[in-house]
């Protein structure tokens, strides 16, 4: 895997936020500050057209600030706000969708892949009357752990929901930007609707949050899903290692080169976490999914997860456990 952008290589590298990049002619990487988690930025991508209008991926973290970010990032590349054609969402997370609203009050569609949006709409339906309980009991969730990961469950959605899609995209489908050639792919398994945009001639693959350069995305984080998510993230990887050489232009990180590469480690991470939770079963058939979970290698140790890290491990760890053929 190679750096394509020295700059947004270093700034990943001391937690700071880059500059402003040209990644083709027309095409700009505009980051978008964080202010929770363990990630500085966000990306924006900027695609201008042939009509003199501009379309946004991924508007980034809704707040006065941020708007006023990306609005003078619009002005540093020619634009203004009223420029912007059409917004399109890789994923529903609010870092993310988050500034969607602001342009499609103003009128400007929002294109979501329809499977992200069913998700989504699920999410807003249930809001905050979702019901741990079942689960945490078939997880084997400790009595004393169950209210820590309760509270841990993201409800910022919920919260500030985003605007419905007004384009629901398709594996396939193409952007309506006018002079380009923007292909949706859709690749399930961070969420069951993320999506990746392909622009074949110019060799690049904007891919949200499904292949990062140094971060493992978290699986199955978007909504209930009919098909297992981390065989779902398997095949979506498959796919996108088959693009070969193409940049990638994610949704935290850097640009780079080595997709394929990249591609295999995310599979082979995944198998490997899949093999241990094989062993874990295979020696101790009655363990809960709880109890396989403490004995899998997590990279922060699992002493060391609480909260959301936590109920990540134990939801991937169910995952895999439903995977080898027993129940979730």
């Amino acid at each position: 895997m190679q750096p394509t952008s020295r700059s947004q290589q270093v700034a990943t590298a001391e937690h700071t936020v880059p500059e402003i990049e040209a990644v083709r002619d027309g095409i700009w990487a505009l980051p978008m500050p964080l202010t929770r988690g363990r990630l500085p930025y966000s990306f924006a991508y900027a695609i201008a057209d042939e009509a003199g209008g501009v379309h946004i991926v991924d508007p980034g973290s809704d707040s006065e600030d941020n708007w006023g970010a990306l609005r003078f990032a619009l002005s540093t590349i020619g634009f203004r706000a009223r420029h912007v054609r059409s917004v399109v969402v890789s994923h529903m997370h609010p870092d993310h969708i988050g500034m969607a609203g602001r342009f499609t009050s103003r009128g400007v569609p929002l294109g979501l892949h329809r499977a992200e949006q069913e998700a989504l709409d699920e999410t807003l339906r249930v809001g905050h009357d979702v019901d741990y309980s079942d689960r945490f009991e078939r997880w084997g969730v400790p009595e004393h752990r169950r209210a820590e990961l309760a509270r841990a469950i993201p409800t910022a959605l919920v919260d500030a929901p985003p605007p419905p899609a007004d384009v629901l995209l398709e594996d396939g489908d193409r952007l309506d930007i006018a002079g380009r050639d923007v292909r949706v792919m859709h690749v399930p398994g961070h969420t069951s609707g993320s999506l990746a945009l392909v622009i074949d001639d110019e060799c690049l693959v904007m891919t949200g949050d499904t292949v990062l350069p140094t971060e493992n995305p978290g699986i199955g984080l978007g909504g209930r899903s009919d098909s297992n998510p981390i065989a779902d993230y398997e095949r979506s990887l498959a796919r996108l290692a088959a693009l070969g050489d193409y940049e990638v232009l994610p949704g935290h990180g850097f640009r780079f080169r080595g997709l394929a590469t990249r591609c295999a480690q995310l599979a082979a991470h995944h198998r490997s976490r899949g093999d241990q939770v094989r062993a874990a079963a295979e020696a101790d058939p009655a363990a809960t999914v709880w109890e396989l979970a403490s004995r899998i290698e997590w990279t922060g140790g699992w002493e060391n997860l609480h909260g959301a890290t936590a109920f990540s491990a134990v939801g991937q760890t169910a995952m895999h456990r439903e995977l080898l053929g027993a129940p979730s």
